[in-house]
């Protein structure tokens, strides 16, 4: 058993359940040949209309006026499981306040793409491992509140080592214990992680599933026969949605609905950032634009954490585009660096941060 899994359950231990995955798939084996994969296409960017609402008495009047902009590739895009996996999507719960999709094989093949999952771990709860290609989770993905959280990924070990560090993560555990679903083909075990009991599914080669335990079976029953891609959102690093944008953590407007980010690499030196949101009519995205720029400016902390944020404060694009308010912001190599080690000085110790 390698340090990284060693690491892995002991971060799980405090919680941080997801992380298991990286315990079952990290480290050993030859990769196996994946069985499926569903394309889901870039959206190829165009010109956007400008977006002044008609029915607006004073239309034109904003501060901030819609201006022609190309679309984000990826823009419109999807918002929850079933858009970003395909089928498989379908044993996630549409009430889920999250939805996650980090595309590792994407990161990998990015020059930068280390670096952000470097940042995306010291700020978030997605391995970083060599051996994942994708992983989509969902639910309340805050410590103590995991019990309806699901959790699936595509891994690319063999099915023979992924039995021995499957076994040694049991072990780890001490509460794990073997399960039989009564789904042919699939291995099952059950730990309590997080003050709830989760199944530990592996429906089909190549294909780790954690759900709550009550939902073990169904979801074996769904997986073992589900065409499961094995590459997802080519051209996207990352992709997450909050389908109710009240439950953000950061401020938005009022008029906005719902909200999807995403990041993608266009150049080996830069990523891109870009977001969307609905909102009810044009009207009210035009408010939203102005608002948003406000509510950005007022919550950039003071000196240089305000200067390295200037990129996505003042130098952000912000328009609206009939009833959506689109964001695009660019995060070059430096301002990435920069990040990764600011996140490592606020979380000294966190994975993915030096020793």
């Amino acid at each position: 058993m390698s340090a990284g899994i060693c690491g892995t359950v002991d971060r799980m231990r405090q919680g941080w359940w997801v992380l298991a995955l990286a315990g079952v798939v990290s480290s050993c084996g030859a990769a196996s040949k994946p069985t499926t994969s569903v394309v889901i296409p870039e959206q190829v960017a165009v010109p956007a209309p400008l977006a002044v609402a008609p029915d607006r008495p004073d239309a034109g009047k904003s501060a901030s006026p819609a201006t022609p902009h190309a679309l984000p590739a990826g823009s419109d895009g999807p918002g929850d499981a079933v858009g970003m996996i395909g089928e498989a999507g379908r044993v996630f719960p549409e009430s889920a306040t999250t939805f996650m999709l980090t595309n590792n094989a994407a990161m990998r093949a990015h020059p930068l793409g280390p670096r952000l999952m470097q940042l995306i771990t010291t700020v978030l709860i997605v391995p970083p491992s060599r051996d994942l290609e994708w992983v989509m989770l969902a639910g309340t993905l805050v410590l103590g509140s995991t019990r309806s959280a699901v959790f699936v990924s595509r891994y690319s070990v063999s099915e023979p080592a992924a039995d021995v560090v499957s076994a040694e993560l049991m072990k780890r555990l001490g509460n794990a214990k073997k399960t039989q679903l009564g789904v042919a083909g699939v291995k099952s075990f059950n730990a309590v992680v997080d003050r709830a009991e989760r199944a530990y599914l592996r429906p089909q080669p190549g294909v780790l599933a954690i759900v709550p335990s009550s939902e073990g079976q169904h979801v074996a029953e769904v997986l073992a026969k589900t065409s499961i891609p094995s590459a997802v959102r080519p051209g996207e690093l990352v992709r997450v949605s909050w389908p109710h944008a009240t439950r953000v953590a950061f401020p938005l407007p009022h008029a906005v609905k719902a909200v999807r980010v995403w990041i993608t690499g266009p150049s080996k030196n830069e990523l891109t950032i870009a977001a969307e949101g609905d909102c009810s009519d044009g009207a009210a995205a035009l408010d939203a634009v102005d608002e948003l720029r406000e509510r950005l400016r007022n919550s950039a902390p003071p000196g240089f954490a305000r200067a390295m944020l200037r990129p996505f404060i003042e130098d952000a694009a912000i328009w609206a585009d009939g009833k959506v308010v689109r964001y695009e912001a660019k995060l070059a190599e430096g301002m990435l660096d920069g990040f990764v080690a600011f996140m490592c000085m606020q979380t000294p110790g966190k994975a993915g941060c030096p020793k």
